[in-house]
């Protein structure tokens, strides 16, 4: 199958800057989609379990990889973001030193010379590299692809920027080692992409580790957030596997509070009960004095 235009939601995937700040919003805002049918997921065991139906058998097309590398960098960003505790709003203070700086970019240049000697940093490094590459390998793919889509608006408007800017006395091909000699206009406008994205992965790494060392859990492991992704049969079954120990453990804990709740509802309406019998006996015992003070019978 030919398909003119590149996916709409893929390059807007591969389009939105890296922030730590928003990274883990970003599959929300995206969703992950099926390559087969075009439906779009917010869950990822849905996904996985939808896919491992709706795939089976469908042509590992052009198509299909855009989607599944742009659903592999909202997948691998939201690790990221789950991992260092992206959630937890500006931090600006560096947390091996414990010194306070006035702004981001004051704070990442002091945490490039903090961390070089940090056995902390190295270890976190090495513990999230599979988030990090996985990240830049998709993303990199996601560049090749988009190449093959020569008809697309998006392609056009790169080819128009870049006649633009020879024009205006730039010239064609920047970087080194002769670059121009191997790639044309628009195997250059995605290499650079490329490196551009590489040098925000590497400002992403600082920014992590900051927001990592103010949560504090430091211990956790990053398999604990690294579960398989939806690209085969074994790891759909670990998806589903894992989300029904978990909903089972959550129907677990909410029964055992429902049993909790009516033994409480139970003894304080035994008590009510106990209360009302305690107040009529009172109630017959003082109207059978009055009837006996009285000597009438008349109760007064």
């Amino acid at each position: 199958m030919i398909y003119d235009d590149i996916p709409e939601r893929a390059y807007a995937v591969y389009s939105t800057p890296l922030d730590i700040d928003t990274i883990g919003d970003q599959l929300a805002i995206h969703s992950l989609q099926c390559s087969g049918c075009d439906v779009l997921f917010d869950d990822e065991i849905e996904f996985a379990v939808h896919a491992d139906q709706c795939l089976r058998g469908v042509e590992h097309d052009t198509h299909h990889e855009v989607h599944k590398h742009a659903n592999r960098l909202l997948m691998f960003q939201q690790r990221v973001a789950l991992f260092c505790g992206a959630s937890q709003g500006p931090v600006l203070e560096c947390g091996l030193c414990n010194t306070t700086l006035p702004d981001r970019e004051t704070l990442r240049r002091h945490i490039r010379a903090c961390s070089r000697h940090s056995e902390r940093f190295q270890r976190y490094v090495q513990e999230t590299g599979v988030f990090f590459n996985c990240m830049l390998s998709s993303y990199e793919k996601l560049g090749f692809l988009f190449q093959e889509y020569v008809t697309d608006s998006h392609i056009e408007d790169i080819k128009e920027q870049r006649k633009q800017r020879i024009l205006e006395g730039e010239p064609p091909y920047i970087g080194s080692n002769n670059r121009h000699l191997f790639f044309n206009e628009i195997e250059e406008h995605f290499v650079e992409q490329y490196q551009d994205y590489l040098s925000a992965v590497t400002t992403l790494i600082y920014d992590s580790f900051l927001y990592y060392l103010k949560k504090g859990d430091t211990n956790r492991s990053a398999e604990e957030v690294l579960c398989p992704l939806p690209i085969n049969r074994q790891g759909v079954q670990f998806l589903i596997e894992q989300e029904y120990s978990r909903r089972e453990a959550e129907s677990q804990r909410r029964a055992s509070e429902a049993a909790k709740a009516a033994r409480i509802a139970r003894l304080e309406a035994s008590k009510a009960k106990k209360a009302v019998a305690a107040s009529s006996a009172v109630s017959r015992s003082t109207r059978s004095r009055k009837r006996r003070a009285c000597g009438c019978g008349c109760g007064n």
